[in-house]
């Protein structure tokens, strides 16, 4: 209740109409009014100016829509949400996001460890990071980011087929969730054999064939996405750009922005990373499979993100990162479950799986 009334507080002190709509997110909330209001994707009825206001933000369809550049998921989710609130019902949509995140850091965290240092590492990531910040908001980030982390707390409970569908959902809200989805059908190949990973490509084979089938309606082939097919006006004359070309940023400047750049560095916008590092040898020692998939799910992101042109463009922090940072409620719980065992004289707890 306490984290409930902390995030009411929040947007209730930023709120005025529609402001909480900043970068893409007014272009999510479009195609969900789009469904709403006109049972399509064609964002044509629903934002004006032409192409002088939304290039880069709209994607050309098949045949001559204008489909929302961006995943589909969110915006499907949130229909009911529009209908029974109006535009503020994307609001309440992202309140709920960030109380069910907390909920599932919280169970995440202390899978392995005590309750109570799961409890503390879900507070330290929602309020001691740059999360806050997107309280008020449309975040599909966060919603990308509670889908990674239901994922992996359905994997690590024995739930591979669930785990597989919900990591593919996630790689649906965002593209670079993919990595996640593989991750985990390796964990489960490794951990529990060829029909475990087998589940869990079942499990997210019926999210990936939706996805497939909409990008064929909408873009003419399964693999080609709003990504590809972004309009752009430059000098008057209108080019399709695909967001594949944008992969060009000089790799090493890339890693070292995203770790130091001032307010987007991640050890400089989230501070408890500082803590989870040694928490990952703790994390390594009592759990190393779960370990080995954190540290190569979550290294293929950032290394993959170091490449990406764009990756600074977030009103706070590096959003791109937010699984990665949910992620470490993992070793952070660890190590809090050490410093809280000391006093009593004994190490961390390991539960049972």
């Amino acid at each position: 209740m306490a984290v409930a009334a902390a995030v009411l507080a929040a947007v209730v002190a930023a709120y005025e109409p529609h402001t909480f709509l900043r970068g893409d997110c007014p272009y999510y909330a479009a195609a969900a009014l789009s469904l709403l209001e006109d049972g399509d994707f064609d964002l044509r009825d629903q934002i004006w100016g032409g192409l002088d206001v939304h290039a880069t933000q709209v994607a050309l369809g098949a045949r001559g829509e204008w489909f929302p550049k961006h995943p589909l998921l969110m915006p499907i989710a949130t229909v009911p949400f529009l209908a029974l609130f109006g535009l503020d019902g994307a609001l309440y949509f992202n309140c709920i996001t960030v109380l069910l995140l907390f909920a599932a850091l919280a169970r995440l965290g202390g899978r392995f460890t005590s309750r109570e240092a799961g409890l503390l590492a879900a507070l330290l990531i929602l309020f001691g990071t740059f999360l806050p910040a997107y309280f008020y908001n449309y975040s599909p980030d966060l919603f990308g980011s509670l889908l990674v982390t239901a994922g992996f707390l359905a994997l690590f409970a024995g739930g591979t087929r669930t785990a597989g569908a919900t990591l593919a959902a996630a790689a649906w809200a965002k593209p670079t969730n993919a990595v996640f989805f593989l991750g985990a059908v390796a964990y489960a190949g490794l951990r529990r054999g060829w029909r475990a990973a087998a589940a869990c490509i079942l499990g997210g084979a019926p999210i990936f064939a939706l996805v497939g089938l909409l990008q064929f309606h909408m873009f003419g082939a399964p693999w080609r996405t709003g990504y590809d097919r972004t309009l752009v006006l430059a000098g008057g004359t209108v080019w399709l750009v695909t967001h594949r070309d944008f992969f060009d940023y000089p790799f090493w400047r890339g890693m070292r922005e995203q770790l130091f750049f001032p307010g987007r560095g991640l050890l400089i916008t989230a501070p408890p990373l500082w803590l989870a590092l040694p928490g990952s040898v703790l994390f390594w020692r009592k759990r190393r499979p779960e370990a080995a998939l954190l540290l190569a799910t979550c290294t293929m992101l950032f290394l993959l993100l170091c490449r990406y042109r764009f990756w600074a463009l977030s009103h706070a922090g590096n959003r791109f990162l937010l699984p990665l940072i949910c992620l470490a409620v993992l070793p952070l719980s660890f190590v809090l479950d050490r410093l809280r065992a000391r006093p009593a004289g004994r190490g961390p707890r390991e539960a049972g799986t």
